[in-house]
């Protein structure tokens, strides 16, 4: 008996140490971040990493490192290295479609994504921390080409009377984003000003396109001769179907 309590201590303090390790070193990182020491933080996750490595947290840190440097080799090697207890997951698929998305191999990216839809879990939306999910789950069935389902839940929960003014107005957006997603990955949701709009009634122009769900990137006024306010919208190209449907010219 008294074996087998020193061997059970023995795993408590060794999974404490362990733990205390590796917030140690996910906090060295969090530092290194601040002061731009990319480099740094990188060991510090590495060996965080190496002690636990059925954190996600871990890899997933270096995943986006390594991406921001554009070193995708190095990030596919972290995937890779996943525990197999956590390939074939979620995580492990949409990390490799990001980082082919990334690369521009939309094929690979989209099959990939398909992967990781298939491993969502069903969804309930009941209240309002609900809602990132609801986006984080809609994003990811739109990007493995079920754009039709993911603009319908959201429609769906926008019925509820429960969601405030910000709430409609949050889901709203993803909800147009999807709407014209154009199957060119999660570049497609870049808010770009590639069409310029010209108006004097900036409001009224802002509810038509509202109304049409066409996110606006920016807009700017200014007053020209005898006080006349010149506004102009700018929206992203994949919208510019939409505007001549709606015989809205953009400036020359």
């Amino acid at each position: 008996m008294k074996k087998y309590l020193i061997i059970t201590l023995l795993i408590f303090v060794g999974c404490k140490y362990k733990k205390e390790e590796v917030d140690k070193l996910n906090k060295k990182a969090a530092i290194f971040l601040e002061k731009g020491d990319t480099l740094n933080a990188i060991n510090s996750y590495q060996k965080a990493l190496t002690i636990d490595k059925e954190n996600i947290n871990y890899s997933n840190a270096l995943i986006r490192l390594y991406s921001h440097q554009k070193k995708y080799k190095k990030a596919f090697e972290i995937i890779e290295k996943l525990p197999n207890s956590l390939k074939k997951t979620q995580f492990y698929y949409q990390s490799k479609a990001n980082l082919f998305d990334l690369k521009g191999n939309q094929k690979k990216a989209k099959l990939n994504y398909q992967k990781a839809y298939k491993k969502l879990k069903p969804l309930k939306v009941g209240k309002e921390s609900d809602l990132n999910n609801l986006i984080t789950y809609t994003t990811l069935e739109t990007l493995a080409g079920h754009k039709e389902k993911a603009v319908q839940r959201i429609n769906k929960v926008l019925k509820y009377n429960w969601l405030t003014q910000n709430n409609k107005e949050y889901l709203e957006t993803f909800r147009n984003e999807f709407e014209f997603y154009n199957g060119n990955g999660f570049r497609s949701f870049d808010s770009k000003n590639e069409i310029t709009i010209c108006t004097k009634n900036l409001d009224s122009l802002k509810n038509i396109l509202k109304n049409n769900h066409i996110n606006i990137s920016e807009s700017t006024s200014s007053k020209g001769k005898k006080g006349i306010e010149n506004s102009k919208i700018f929206l992203s190209k994949k919208y510019q179907n939409k505007i001549q449907e709606l015989n809205i010219k953009p400036c020359k």
